[in-house]
């Protein structure tokens, strides 16, 4: 399923909100099985700092030696990978017509 830009903007906003908000999310089965989809190591961990650890994509691009737009890059790859998975890829199907 492809998503508009828009549309990707609303899924990462929702995974924020979700991610950040849970209590004990990094210890919730669903969102770590949906992590272990993430196919790259590195991805996994941009993602892991940038949702469940709340950092900006800028101090993950100053602490990993990353071009900002390589981390973007990794960080929307990441994200499509896990919201495919996430509760059994809901986040995208609130965008079927």
């Amino acid at each position: 399923m492809e998503l508009t830009k828009e549309q990707w903007h609303d899924v990462r906003f929702a995974l924020r909100l979700i991610i950040r908000n849970k209590h004990n999310a990094k210890k919730a089965k669903m969102i770590n099985d949906a992590m272990q989809m993430i196919k790259d190591p590195v991805d996994r961990d941009i993602f892991t700092k940038y949702y469940l650890e709340g950092w900006g994509i800028i101090k993950i691009t100053m602490n990993m030696y990353y071009s900002k737009s390589a981390v973007i890059h990794r960080n929307n790859r990441a994200t499509k990978q896990f919201v495919e998975n996430y509760y059994d890829g809901y986040l995208l199907r609130m965008f079927e017509e």
